[in-house]
């Protein structure tokens, strides 16, 4: 902690130099570039390096697809546990708005079956076509949403379920993620996965005041990282957030 020039930024760049030699695993969460000039040093722009470094832009977004699921033998997706409860919450930080108290955007405890629910059926939807598989992503997820809702227009317990959970008001709240000004934000082809790289590091200068897209990026961020500590628990791993107070104080 200290005033601006004091060196903090100076001296966490030696730390990561010094983390990197010895081959341990890092995430950096930056804002305004203060380590942009050691990643290129290190090799961030040769994509055969283990160093990547991205910048976040509203114009230019990182994509992600947090439907993509992993495979079980026959290529069917699996959708687990930990699955659900990322697309859960998800859908809490789109649908619901902030608490006045400065609670977490939350699905409510009759929400969240239902989309459960819902979720639970869409995998078994894309699942059941073995020939020109449909790719999970947010806006295949509400299209057939919209079509079982009226293909099952006559089951009164499911209307009234959606009726109940708001479901209109959903597709409203996602209407930007479908085929709006975000819609690449959500419906990537591919699946970001950082877990191959030791130094990787996330510029959120130009995301941090947009209120829309800072809690969803920085929650998909957060399950990128996970999913390192999943992958090598053996590792030692370094997870750094520049300007902590600043980013957190929300």
């Amino acid at each position: 902690v200290g005033p601006s020039g004091s060196g903090k930024s100076f001296t966490m760049g030696h730390f990561i130099l010094q983390r990197y030699e010895r081959k341990e695993r890092q995430v950096i969460i930056d804002v305004g570039g203060s380590y942009r000039n050691i990643f290129e040093a290190l090799g961030s722009n040769d994509p055969k390096s283990d160093v990547r470094y991205y910048e976040y832009s509203p114009d230019k977004p990182i994509s992600f697809n947090p439907f993509l699921a992993a495979k079980d033998k026959n290529g069917n997706y699996i959708f687990d546990d930990d699955k659900s409860n990322v697309l859960l919450t998800l859908f809490g930080l789109i649908i619901k708005e902030e608490s006045e108290g400065g609670g977490t955007a939350t699905l409510g405890k009759s929400e969240w079956p239902v989309y459960e629910q819902l979720l639970t059926l869409y995998y078994e939807h894309v699942n059941a076509s073995v020939k020109d598989r449909e790719l999970p992503n947010v806006s295949n997820f509400f299209r057939w949403a919209i079509a079982y809702r009226e293909e099952k227009k006559e089951d009164k317990d499911l209307q009234r379920n959606l009726e109940r959970i708001g479901f209109s008001n959903a597709l409203t709240c996602f209407h930007p993620f479908i085929e709006g000004r975000y819609k690449d934000l959500l419906n990537s082809t591919d699946t970001l996965d950082i877990s191959d790289f030791r130094l990787v590091c996330f510029d959120m200068a130009r995301v941090k005041d947009v209120k829309t897209l800072y809690p969803i990026v920085s929650f998909l961020l957060i399950e990128l990282t996970m999913d390192v500590i999943r992958k090598y628990p053996n590792d030692k791993k370094y997870f750094t957030m520049d300007e902590a107070w600043s980013m957190l104080s929300d």
